[in-house]
């Protein structure tokens, strides 16, 4: 309890000085979660979109900055699948600056087939199997120890990515966050980035599990330079940042 104190008072002096403290997957020093309390210094406020939230809480890369920042922060949180939705509904039921839309984003389609694991599939200890929801017939081969006899088919209404921030009422977002499960590329080659210009945009690429191929990847990091951000690539997920951001807080 006294080193867990002294990580939370560690964490409060450093926000104040416009940086938090988080866990690294790898040598960077600039991550993520130290945007989005530079942001919030910079701004006073974050806004957010976050397509797949899951339950908001399942490997959820904002969650720890919303329970320290409730007052600043206002999103809206897109997840397709009802059963997750309900979840994500109870777990932000006290946060009333973030809503909640049970869609999935779709660049075509207003109605689509999407495929999750089934409840009785899922144990406390492979708890993770909720969060491989996709549009993708055969993305649950790339999880072990899912079986086919364990997934199961539904239909979800879908809207476009530009609907559905018109629909949020907040404007265009500080953050775009992507986790479909297959879908990520398909949203943001679309994305139109002269009009729709967030600071950060985050996104799972998932090449080593072939959710994203790396000429897809390429084309992503080739748009989004050409459009002004600087694109920082992960084992698993890579973010784009603008570059006015980053010459604000360095230059």
């Amino acid at each position: 309890m006294r080193f867990k104190g002294l990580r939370v008072l560690t964490r409060k002096l450093l926000h104040k000085m416009g940086f938090g403290v988080w866990k690294l997957r790898s040598a960077e020093i600039i991550n993520f979660y130290n945007y989005l309390y530079v942001l919030s210094r910079l701004n006073g406020s974050v806004t957010y979109f976050q397509i797949g939230a899951h339950d908001g809480i399942l490997v959820d890369p904002l969650r720890d900055f919303i329970l320290d920042n409730p007052e600043i922060i206002r999103g809206v949180q897109i997840e397709p699948d009802p059963v997750q939705f309900k979840e994500l509904k109870n777990n932000y039921a006290s946060f009333p600056n973030i809503v909640q839309l049970n869609f999935a984003i779709h660049n075509q389609l207003q109605v689509a087939k999407m495929y999750r694991v089934k409840k009785a599939a899922i144990s406390t200890n492979t708890s993770e199997w909720s969060g491989i929801t996709s549009m993708q017939p055969d993305h649950w081969r790339k999880t072990a120890g899912i079986k086919k006899v364990d997934i199961e088919e539904f239909e979800v209404n879908c809207i476009t990515l530009v609907d559905a921030i018109e629909a949020g009422g907040m404007g265009i977002p500080d953050i775009i966050i992507i986790d479909t499960e297959g879908y990520d590329y398909q949203i943001l080659v679309e994305l139109d980035l002269a009009k729709y210009r967030p600071k950060i945009i985050r996104f799972e690429h998932g090449i080593a599990s072939g959710t994203m191929t790396a000429n897809e990847l390429q084309i992503l990091i080739g748009k989004f330079n050409a459009f002004g951000y600087q694109v920082i690539v992960e084992q698993n997920d890579a973010t784009a940042v603008e570059n006015s951001f980053i010459f604000g807080v360095f230059g």
